[in-house]
């Protein structure tokens, strides 16, 4: 092989690997970044931003998070909003709607 191939490879094979590296650490990070942590919000605050926002995802804890929506209007047909509480800084708390799930799981008429 020549010097220069050699370098050239060298190069592509670096960038492979950071480039891996940054996606395994920084993904993670980088995706709950702007997304808004239940355990640091009080519960009222929770409550109005799944009221303003209709649908949002929320993260519960340190590698857990969900959609919650306010009503039946944000899930898909037929879909029906299940009552969910997440944990605040002052307790447990209603979101004041929940999650989309589908009832006819539950009963069989899938």
């Amino acid at each position: 092989m020549t010097q220069m191939y050699r370098n050239g490879l060298r190069r592509v094979s670096m960038a492979i690997l950071l480039g891996a590296g940054l996606f395994a650490t920084g993904g993670q990070a980088l995706a709950q970044a702007g997304m808004p942590d239940t355990r640091k919000m009080s519960c009222a605050d929770v409550r109005a931003l799944v009221a303003k926002r209709g649908a949002v995802l929320l993260a519960t804890g340190p590698n857990t998070f969900d959609r919650y929506v306010r009503d039946n209007s944000f899930c898909s047909y037929p879909d029906q909003v299940d009552p969910q509480w997440v944990p605040t800084l002052d307790g447990s708390c209603n979101v004041g709607g929940g999650r989309c799930w589908d009832p006819s799981i539950l009963y069989g008429n899938r």
